[in-house]
């Protein structure tokens, strides 16, 4: 009897593994390999929508199949799951003080995949023998693959490149993406590989352990060469936790004594170097590598001053709105009205994130979505830490370390950027909690409830939602790149003709921050049919009220059919936000003229400064001057 039992088991768990690579292997080998060249961001929402279409095959497959059948409700009560789950429904109230309903649909989408695949993942986890070594595995397949296109890329980009600039000023290394659509993203994703890889080197022997010892050089190298700050220091930061859990705690973990005597060594010598690194006053040549390690914390430095100012504008815009937040998706709208640098400039108001998660979130969701999301995080690495010490299996323990390892990883990164945004990074992070939850006991289903399969139909209609969500995105960011290259070149009819093209009902804003009836309006702006501009670019304004460059248009509009009243609220308004904002403040200039209002005219060109001048602009600023000047004596002799 027991020998049949035994067979039962070995079956049962035999019957697992194709839904555990199915699901495991299209999140980690398949879906980080979606590229569409068609669209603005060629990973975002291609991926998106992929994911939210294999979830709903997976939840179909959950209804129908009978592995899966009954809904497990010890999973649903899980603390961490039931969090999410109100971080989701905050993120649906928070669109009820959104200025822009549509700007939310992104985020309500993402979560409630997240929310899912946290769920589906816990259930296939735990349902799975040996799933911890299984996902290693695949994940080091995942890291070859990364490691070989990066590597291919940077030789093709970077060395055999005899341009070491782009257009735009940016380093050649900027054209090594990887697997993602930038560098700094593919970065961070190979950074989540990296403790899976590290797992696969304590626990396999042989072809394997070599294996993850080769895909972690390639990685580690891949991720110094990239040269995204954000990464190394969360590289660092997370490995030097996970050693001192190790050093700690290196019974637990069976650690010989010339491994410890290594890792103390290079412990010491990687912090020793960093110290001198920060502490010896050096002014090494920009584009090094000591001097990139030294701006991390030059507040001066580059992006590092603007990301600074832009988390303080974030900080005034959560003492504005507390409690609710500003709705989903709607920082990027009203962030503008929230810079106090007279001193910026147009081109530093392009940033459409705070690139930092905790403010973005609590800016957003309010209170209660900041509380949330930080319970998550912290819950699950207690949880972690509980297993570590707890558990009387030392591969869970190791497996749960590193676990911990990226998670801590994750959260460092989203102090300085965004992996709150892109799909591949919420996948690992969903992998990370369901994994750390899943080494724990998991309660069974329990007794038959018949009605309960039918949460798996609920959320695939949801999840179809989601689909046809990213299936309008594609198709908007298809239209919109086309109307984009028209719009560089001149192509007046294509952009208008592309942008109808790309409206929809789900978002009113292209992927990097223009409103789609902007490129519209400016096409019939720039084509002379300035009451057609005028109806495109009220609904920009509409859209994006603090958007300086659809007020500057609208403006050019108002000018045009000879509205000056309008036409200096406008210039006025973009001035407001961009004061330096030289070609608001010529037009600006240009109405108060056509007003007859010549000393104001004069008093706004005067305030561009002298080097932004052209020699027209010094023409026209004599001219007012001479005019100012008969306007006084006139009124003198009256």
């Amino acid at each position: 009897m027991a020998k049949k039992r035994g067979i039962k088991k070995n079956s049962n768990k035999s019957q697992l593994k194709p839904t555990f690579y199915l699901v495991a292997g299209f999140l980690v080998l398949i879906l980080p390999l979606i590229y569409f060249r068609r669209t603005i961001d060629p990973v975002l929402m291609p991926r998106l929508m992929l994911l939210d279409g294999f979830l709903l095959f997976v939840c179909l497959y959950f209804f129908i199949g009978k592995s899966y059948r009954e809904l497990n409700l010890s999973i649903i009560k899980n603390p961490v799951v039931l969090l999410y789950s109100a971080f989701f429904i905050i993120t649906l109230v928070s669109m009820l003080f959104a200025n822009t309903l549509s700007e939310g649909f992104f985020d309500i989408v993402k979560t409630f995949t997240v929310l899912i695949l946290i769920y589906c993942l816990i259930l296939i986890f735990s349902q799975t023998h040996d799933w911890p070594e299984k996902l290693t595995r695949l994940f080091i397949i995942a890291a070859l693959i990364s490691g070989c296109i990066g590597f291919y890329q940077y030789l093709q980009n970077v060395v055999a490149n005899p341009d070491k600039f782009l257009r735009d000023s940016r380093e050649s290394i900027y054209l090594v993406t990887g697997i993602m659509g930038h560098k700094n993203q593919f970065s961070a994703a190979m950074m989540l590989m990296l403790p899976f890889l590290g797992y696969g080197i304590y626990r396999f022997r042989q072809f394997w352990q070599a294996l993850s010892i080769i895909c972690m050089v390639m990685l580690i190298s891949l991720i110094v060469l990239l040269q995204t700050r954000s990464v190394w220091a969360g590289t660092f930061i997370s490995v030097f936790i996970t050693a001192i859990f190790l050093m700690v705690l290196n019974k637990k973990f069976n650690l010989s004594k010339k491994t410890k005597v290594v890792m103390a060594i290079a412990g010491f010598v990687i912090v020793s170097g960093l110290m001198g690194i920060f502490l010896i006053d050096s002014n090494p040549a920009e584009n090094t590598y000591i001097f990139k390690i030294k701006s991390i914390t030059n507040r001066n430095y580059g992006n590092n001053l603007h990301r600074i100012k832009t988390w303080q504008a974030t900080a005034r815009m959560i003492a504005d709105h507390p409690i609710a937040g500003v709705g989903a998706g709607n920082w990027m709208i009203n962030i503008p009205k929230y810079y106090n640098d007279r001193k910026r400039k147009i081109k530093e108001s392009n940033w459409l994130r705070p690139h930092n998660d905790f403010l973005w979130i609590y800016a957003e969701k309010g209170i209660l979505g900041i509380l949330a999301f930080l319970s998550i995080m912290i819950l699950t690495g207690m949880m972690a830490i509980k297993t570590i010490l707890l558990n009387k299996d030392r591969h869970k323990q190791a497996f749960a370390l590193a676990l911990l390892s990226g998670l801590i990883a994750y959260n460092t990164i989203s102090f300085f950027t965004f992996p709150y945004e892109r799909i591949n990074q919420q996948v690992c992070l969903a992998i990370l909690i369901s994994g750390i939850i899943a080494l724990r006991p998991i309660t069974p289903a329990g007794g038959k409830r018949p009605w309960s399969r039918y949460a798996y139909l609920a959320a695939a209609v949801l999840l179809l939602f989601g689909v046809v969500y990213g299936a309008a995105m594609v198709r908007m960011e298809t239209h919109m790149k086309v109307a984009k290259r028209a719009l560089s070149v001149n192509d007046w009819q294509t952009v208008i003709a592309e942008g109808k093209k790309a409206k929809n009902p789900f978002r009113e804003i292209e992927p990097e921050g223009g409103p789609i009836n902007w490129f519209i309006g400016t096409a019939y702006l720039e084509s002379g049919n300035d009451r057609k501009a005028i109806k495109f670019l009220s609904r920009a304004r509409k859209i994006t009220p603090y958007n300086p460059i659809v007020l500057n248009n609208l403006g050019k509009s108002y000018f045009n059919i000879g509205d000056y009243k309008l036409a200096s609220q406008m210039f006025l308004a973009a001035l407001e936000i961009i004061p330096r904002y030289v070609d608001a403040r010529i037009n600006l200039g240009s109405t108060y003229y056509n007003m007859g209002k010549y000393w104001k005219a004069m008093k706004v060109l005067q305030r561009i400064p002298k080097r932004s001048r052209s020699y027209v602009i010094n023409n026209n600023i004599t001219e007012l001057m001479k005019l100012v000047e008969e306007g006084r004596n006139k009124s003198g002799k009256k």
